[in-house]
């Protein structure tokens, strides 16, 4: 996995349209890199999160409607609200991933354990058609928003400066601290909550601070560099395989296969389309449907 991410962050300085000489080039090459490797660190570590607390495998930010959340709560607090202050809709973000997540769990409470994760999948998707509907529709009305929010919606580190992460440095690293301190927790989740609880844990307060780390995890990611779908997702299944099942390890594997996924994908991004850029949050939906989809089929014929 560091040799991934190494080789990534090689490649995402390397390549693009300009060379390495050219003034500014390094400088933003660097940049990009830096706020992909955070962004996809921080997804990653929310997914496997996530998967962990609520022993769905199909468990994403993305997919369980949260990060349309953050997106809708970015988009009103910046077009209709005019919030110019990073950190305030950092925090306004939180509260639109956390609505969602309750929503989500509400939904779903009363459904059987086998069929859960499919039917959270489907909320999700419901959810994110309502958020992002209401997104764009709130968009259209505000010419300004929309050229500002343009490449944003799509998920994109390009054009981002390492200073854009500061206004959200807190949620971050609030999130990764609760994430990893929840590490046994979510081991002993994975036995199921009866299990758990008679192992001395408050399920309840358990399930509510994993949803709280996923959530400071998404909205700080989101609100630096739009919608990534897919990246939480396909981090744990990826991390798993290296370093087995516990938390401890599965939680940092996670953020750094997340990490070497962003920045791959932005890599990819520049060479599929020159001389333009197709931007990473697309490229990382073309390898994460497909792989949806595969692990659905798994679950179906199993």
């Amino acid at each position: 996995m560091l040799l991934a991410l190494g080789a990534a962050v090689t490649l995402s300085v390397a390549v693009g349209a300009g060379a390495l000489s050219t003034s500014g080039v390094l400088q933003a090459r660097t940049d990009r890199t830096v706020v992909g490797l955070v962004v996809g660190a921080a997804l990653g570590l929310a997914g496997a999160t996530l998967q962990g607390s609520s022993r769905n495998p199909l468990a994403d930010p993305g997919l369980l409607g949260l990060t349309a959340g953050a997106v809708l709560t970015v988009v009103v607090a910046t077009a209709v609200l005019g919030i110019g202050s990073s950190s305030l809709v950092g925090v306004l973000a939180v509260v639109g991933v956390l609505v969602v997540g309750v929503l989500v769990h509400l939904a779903t409470r009363r459904v059987p354990v086998a069929r859960r994760p499919e039917t959270s999948v489907l909320v999700g998707a419901a959810l994110t058609a309502v958020c992002s509907s209401a997104a764009t529709g709130i968009l259209l009305t505000d010419r300004g928003a929309l050229d500002q929010l343009r490449s944003w919606q799509v998920g994109s580190s390009a054009g981002r400066s390492v200073g854009v992460l500061l206004p959200v440095a807190l949620l971050l690293l609030g999130g990764v601290v609760l994430a990893l301190a929840l590490a046994p927790g979510l081991d002993a989740l994975a036995l199921g909550d009866e299990a758990a609880s008679a192992l001395g844990h408050d399920v309840g307060r358990l399930h509510g601070l994993a949803l709280l780390a996923a959530a400071l995890l998404t909205a700080g990611a989101t609100a630096v560099a739009g919608p990534f779908g897919f990246v939480g997702f396909l981090a744990p299944h990826a991390a798993r395989p290296l370093v087995g099942t516990g938390h401890l390890a599965v939680l940092p594997a996670s953020a750094g296969c997340g990490a070497a996924f962003v920045v791959i994908a932005d890599v990819v991004g520049r060479v599929l389309a020159p001389p333009g850029e197709v931007p990473a949050g697309i490229t990382v939906a073309l390898v994460g449907a497909p792989a949806l989809v595969l692990l659905l089929r798994r679950r179906t014929l199993a």
